[in-house]
């Protein structure tokens, strides 16, 4: 049997192993980023631009809303709304619920939260790598950019342009 201090020390090596770096104080030409999936498509988003990632809550459906409007949740005793960002760009609704993950904001003007495909972690974006390339039409009015980061292109979701656009704005149903 393992001793106290083996299990530790395996405990230690295990929470290593899987842990992810807190987000570090970066020069003024770089940022972190949270990468997550909607469908085909490789999205990033400023940190600076949510409150927190959470798993899929409990969900209370509403009445007489589009169909993107996934419902209300309580999230720490306040109401969320959450929206599937998969079937409000278009896609397909999130399929796999064990992976797919909240992205929250919590902002003076607006509080609701993104259900996402997945969140693959944090990445770092560097100003200067940022580009401008053909965007898929039914994002290319949240898109701010992209940039390639281990061979893969990574867009840059803004999330901006996504709280201030007229669809957005109409949740009821028509």
């Amino acid at each position: 049997m393992s001793s106290p201090i083996e299990k530790l020390i395996h405990l230690r090596d295990h929470i290593e192993e899987r842990s992810v770096a807190a987000p570090q104080k970066l020069g003024d030409d770089s940022w972190q980023s949270v990468a997550f999936l909607i469908g085909k498509y490789r999205l990033l988003v400023n940190v600076q631009e949510i409150s927190e990632v959470i798993e899929v809550p409990k969900l209370t459906s509403l009445p007489g809303v589009q169909p993107w409007v996934s419902g209300i949740a309580n999230v720490r005793g306040a109401p969320l709304p959450l929206i599937d960002l998969g079937l409000y760009l278009g896609q397909e609704a999130s399929s796999n619920k064990s992976r797919s993950h909240v992205i929250s904001l919590d902002r003076p003007d607006t509080r609701f939260g993104l259900i996402v495909d997945q969140v693959i972690g944090m990445r770092q974006v560097q100003d200067k790598t940022i580009k401008t390339i053909e965007t898929p039409t039914d994002l290319e009015n949240y898109l701010s950019g992209a940039v390639e980061i281990g061979g893969e292109v990574w867009q840059i979701f803004d999330m901006d342009q996504l709280i201030f656009s007229e669809k957005f704005r109409q949740v009821a149903a028509a």
